[in-house]
């Protein structure tokens, strides 16, 4: 058999006689054809293949998101408050010093050091307590 335009075959070597011939394709259900084949004469047939519709199994996917950062949120929070590290200013701290600046409500109310001197807008915040533990956190 050799291939000739695309969708075209020629079948050489065929004894002479009543032949099955099964076509198919990828996508498509096979048809089953019988064919009369004559010595030294050319056989031509349109032989049209019906698409294969396949339906799959739906597949379901089940999963949980995957858990929120360590130390990061009100449930870390609410931990370390619980366990006794870090230092906390409620609510009512805050309105009480509405007229504060974050600096100055923080180096009056904990034991945070700000250090200034980076520039306008911004510095270094120290836990003189924690300071060998956490180190610095930019501040701006």
């Amino acid at each position: 058999m050799t291939r000739r335009a695309p969708g075209r075959f020629a079948l050489t070597v065929l004894p002479p006689g009543l032949r099955l011939v099964l076509v198919r394709a990828v996508g498509y259900h096979a048809l089953s054809v019988m064919l009369q084949f004559t010595a030294g004469e050319t056989l031509g047939r349109d032989i049209g293949l019906e698409p294969m519709v396949v339906e799959l199994d739906p597949i379901v996917v089940e999963g949980k998101p995957p858990p929120p950062p360590r130390g990061i949120g009100r449930d870390a929070f609410e931990e370390r408050r619980r366990l006794g590290f870090g230092q906390f200013i409620d609510s009512t701290v805050i309105r009480r010093s509405e007229h504060l600046s974050l600096p100055d409500l923080l180096r009056r109310d904990t034991s945070v050091y700000i250090n200034s001197s980076s520039g306008i807008g911004g510095g270094q915040a120290l836990s003189s307590r924690y300071r060998h533990v956490v180190g610095a956190m930019q501040c701006s």
